[in-house]
């Protein structure tokens, strides 16, 4: 019978903080740099997400790396939220 280890916050916080990690479910990920592509898609998107957010003063927009907790066995750093 296979033990599966479930990470949880605590594991998180011992990680090396020179790459991206996530934890979902208890199960541990390594979340790899994102290509250029995905940054240039991104960076459009803030463009246009900050304007609206700022003229509709709707809170703030916050980019990666920002954890974000679900629970204990769920964080994750996603590009970018709205606070």
């Amino acid at each position: 019978m296979e033990t599966k280890i479930k990470y949880n916050y605590q594991d998180y916080l011992q990680l090396p903080e020179d790459k991206r990690y996530e934890i979902i479910d208890g199960d541990l990920f390594k979340v790899p740099s994102p290509n250029e592509s995905h940054q240039r898609i991104l960076t459009n998107i803030l463009y246009i997400l900050i304007n609206y957010v700022r003229r509709n003063k709707l809170g703030a927009i916050y980019c990666a790396p920002f954890d974000i907790l679900f629970s204990d066995e769920d964080i994750v750093q996603p590009d970018f939220c709205l606070q």
